[in-house]
């Protein structure tokens, strides 16, 4: 419940007209804005208190603060995802501990610890950095003698404990006593200070502390925090977390500085303005969309996004290669073994439409499996589909498959029939291997996405028979490529052509497929066996943890992973 209390009195004019000169000329120092700031004895808070006595109460209003309906369901489906989240508020203590335990931020003792640090704590910055490093050392030998059992931490803080700790010195003693010292003032800057790796713990200040500790929480809750120090908060994590991703969403005009400062911005329209909005990349209603646009958009399209880098440079690096290849047989005189009006379409017409469709349309699995599965967000997290071992496996697969492509070709035309009068050519061979290029490329997307429809079919039928229709056109006009005059008409009669496109397409593809079993058969991933348990089953299902030591068998399939199965009945209806 948040109050205003309405109270009057009466003040000479000359008695107020003096007080105003102060206030302004207070109001408009620099050196007073900072020593409130700082949390330190300024005029502008003293002048504010000095008119404030002696007031005659009139009334009081009060309007309910409530959290909206979705709220605490949407943190817990967050925090399930492997999200660390921070609430930062102007509330106080009480009030913010009970926002984060209605939120499912906070959980009881009996499953989560909570340290409470705030100015009655460590009121000074050499007590807040023996309170911080004991908590450290606590949690780390904690975690050493139970491991995963440990309880995880939730950190509440107030805001002139923050102003303490971003103001403490900065100064790191490396692990190989080696020092490195930054003046003080730097520290009024600390969204623009990292601290080192290989700084030892003991010799960190409050602020490094303070990092240190955050990482090792769960939830961090910061009340009586001013915008400008939520900015900090959010840039302390920013900075000085190795690969971390923030965002930050509010709806009020005192959140604007916090949204600036993330990697991502997200506003809330609601009854306190727009400010919000306006200064954030993305606007949304109500916060329970929160878990919509992170769980399922942000999801899909992660994973149709890393597909796609990776696919781009596998059907670039594909067609390249095979005139690298070639150079081993024109003695690297640079002769082109594709003709020029292929080379320039390839991503303009022939492998361009049907990649467009997966990256907006496919999905690894159903809206309801991603809710009920949370914990699938991790693999976003630890970015599993895009990490070096999957960028260069395409790069690998490319690699070896363009050497199959460009080679063979050579050889498979070697014995054609020279009936029309002309002898087979390097440009045939060239003709051919570009061919299974292009349908590689084009059938190599059955192997990745998972959301087949008609129009995909007509995508991939169109984008091949455009590569036919050019080449009728390149081989019967002479002037648009005279090495190219008739080549593709005399291939069109050639066995050996279509049994070469046959042979080469279909061990490249049988390779791909046994890839794929084995994989699915042998170490199945979490959204692979949510794709089966959708094909069998019509109930969604939850799974709850996974691990390698229990055999669950599904009727028609058997995986050697451990499964929590929960059939349940409730349909979830996105709005």
């Amino acid at each position: 419940l948040r109050c205003l209390l309405i109270s009057h009195k009466d003040i000479p004019l000359e008695q107020f007209n003096e007080w105003n000169n102060k206030y302004t000329k207070a109001r408009t120092n620099i050196t007073e804005i900072e020593k409130k700031k700082n949390n330190e004895f300024n005029f502008i808070e003293a002048l504010e208190d000095e008119i404030e006595k002696d007031l005659i109460l009139i009334g009081a209003t009060a309007i309910e603060d409530r959290l909206q309906d979705g709220v605490p369901e949407c943190i817990a489906d967050l925090a399930a995802a492997g999200i660390n989240i921070w609430i930062l508020t102007g509330d106080k203590e009480e009030t913010a501990i009970n926002i984060a335990i209605a939120c499912n931020l906070i959980l009881p003792s009996k499953y989560m610890d909570k340290i409470i640090i705030n100015s009655n704590v460590a009121p000074t910055k050499e007590l807040l950095r023996a309170v911080l490093l004991r908590e450290i050392e606590r949690y780390d030998n904690e975690k050493l003698e139970k491991g995963d059992n440990a309880l995880p931490l939730a950190m509440v803080i107030d805001g002139p404990t923050l102003i303490t700790a971003m103001n403490d010195t900065l100064y790191y003693k490396t692990k190989n006593n080696n020092t490195d010292t930054i003046d003080p003032k730097a520290a009024k800057r600390a969204s623009k200070i990292a601290v080192p790796e290989n700084a030892d713990i003991n010799s960190l200040y409050s602020r490094e502390l303070l990092v240190e500790l955050s990482k090792r929480c769960r939830a961090v809750v910061g009340c009586r925090v001013s915008p400008d120090q939520k900015r900090e908060m959010v840039a302390l994590v920013k900075v000085n977390v190795k690969g971390v991703r923030t965002l930050s969403i509010g709806d009020g005009a005192n959140d604007v500085a916090m949204i600036q400062e993330a990697h991502v911005g997200v506003g809330i329209r609601g009854e306190e303005g727009v400010q919000a909005v306006n200064s954030s990349d993305i606007a949304i209603a109500q916060f329970r969309y929160l878990s919509i646009l992170l769980l399922k958009h942000g999801r899909y399209n992660y994973i149709r996004m890393s597909s796609l880098v990776c696919y781009m440079f596998y059907k670039n690096i594909l067609m390249s290669l095979g005139h690298f290849w070639f150079n081993f047989y024109d003695a690297f005189s640079g002769q082109k073994y594709y003709t020029e009006g292929a080379i320039q379409m390839f991503n303009l017409l022939y492998t361009s439409i049907p990649i467009i469709l997966f990256a907006v349309y496919d999905r690894d699995i159903n809206i309801k499996s991603v809710f009920k599965n949370p914990q699938l967000y991790k693999a976003c997290i630890n970015n599993d589909y895009f990490s070096d071992y999957v960028f260069w496996g395409w790069i690998a697969t490319a690699f070896f498959e363009s050497v199959w492509i460009a080679v063979l070709p050579l050889y498979h035309l070697s014995n054609s029939s020279p009936e029309f009068g002309t002898l087979d050519s390097f440009w045939q061979a060239g003709a051919l291997a570009y061919t299974v290029v292009i349908f590689v490329c084009n059938f190599k997307l059955f192997f990745i996405q998972t959301q087949f429809h008609w129009i995909h079919a007509l995508a991939i039928i169109l984008s091949i028979s455009l590569w036919f229709a050019s080449a009728f056109f390149i081989n019967d006009v002479i002037f648009f490529d005279f090495n190219w005059f008739h080549i593709w008409n005399h291939l069109m009669y050639n066995g050996s052509f279509w049994l070469s496109i046959l042979v080469l397409v279909l061990a490249i593809f049988t390779k791909d497929l046994f890839i794929r079993i084995a994989q699915r058969t042998i170490y199945p991933l979490p959204y692979q066996i949510l794709q089966e348990i959708e094909m069998l089953e019509d109930d969604v299902i939850e799974v709850k943890e996974f691990t390698d030591s229990m055999l669950i068998d599904h009727g028609m399939e058997t995986h050697s992973i451990q499964l929590r199965v929960l059939s349940t009945e409730n349909e979830f209806h996105v709005v």
